[in-house]
């Protein structure tokens, strides 16, 4: 482990045994050796439905929280517009839109469509990751609030 730029035995760190950059389809992460297996397995096992998004609308990774919640393969999910899976294409547009200006998105309503043809009501969350000011990636946690909508709808 580095701490201030040296190891915990106060030795000299050396890049290629402590420090590795890990790109995950758009995400990064400097940190010790071996992060990049934790942060995969951060991503893949992950409790939270999270998907990648090229600049571009393509899903270029999701978890398998994701997969799961909406019923769909992997194969059937990754690669394709993320806007085919929303019952209203208008709301991911405006979503890649206000990502690709930089702005944040907290808790916004969407109707995504499952493999069975129903519907999902989540909150999504999600931010852009920048590179000499252009769009790489989003990275979007996607929170089912189904259960919550039909409690409510049936007060």
């Amino acid at each position: 482990m580095t701490t201030n730029g040296s190891t915990t035995n106060g030795a000299a760190p050396t890049t290629a045994t402590t420090q590795k950059v890990v790109d995950l389809r758009g995400f990064s992460y400097q940190g010790e050796a071996g992060a990049e297996v934790d942060f995969r397995d951060f991503f893949e096992n992950g409790a939270l439905p999270l998907h990648v998004v090229a600049p571009d609308g393509t899903i270029v990774s999701a978890n398998k929280a994701e997969i799961d919640l909406l019923g769909y393969s992997a194969d059937n999910y990754v690669g394709r517009f993320v806007g085919d899976f929303y019952r209203d294409r208008a709301v991911a547009e405006d979503i890649l839109a206000r990502l690709g200006r930089g702005e944040r998105i907290e808790k916004y309503p969407a109707d995504l469509i499952a493999a069975d043809g129903s519907t999902k009501h989540v909150e999504i969350w999600s931010s852009g990751q920048f590179r000499d000011g252009a769009l790489v990636s989003t990275r979007c946690f996607t929170v089912d609030v189904t259960e919550l909508k039909k409690a409510r709808d049936d007060l």
